[in-house]
């Protein structure tokens, strides 16, 4: 299992909004993405969905995103 570190201080709502795009497949709500940019790690993910939100984060935050294993 991996998990993504990220920075959401650039622009908090745009990568609430690309987490959501990334995770509503997985049942997230945009809620749950809100929420997932305070700690700035979601985790429990597989390479293929880590892969896919390291980008939608770095295409809205325009920094680097870590992936990490668990």
């Amino acid at each position: 299992m991996k998990k993504v570190v990220f920075n959401a201080r650039p622009n908090p709502p745009g990568i609430a909004k690309a987490i959501f795009a990334v995770m509503s497949t997985e049942g997230w709500a945009l809620q749950d993405a809100q929420m997932a940019t305070e700690p700035g790690v979601i985790a429990h993910l597989d390479e293929v969905t880590a892969e896919k939100l390291r980008k939608a984060i770095e295409d809205a935050a325009g920094d680097k995103v870590r992936i990490e294993d668990e």
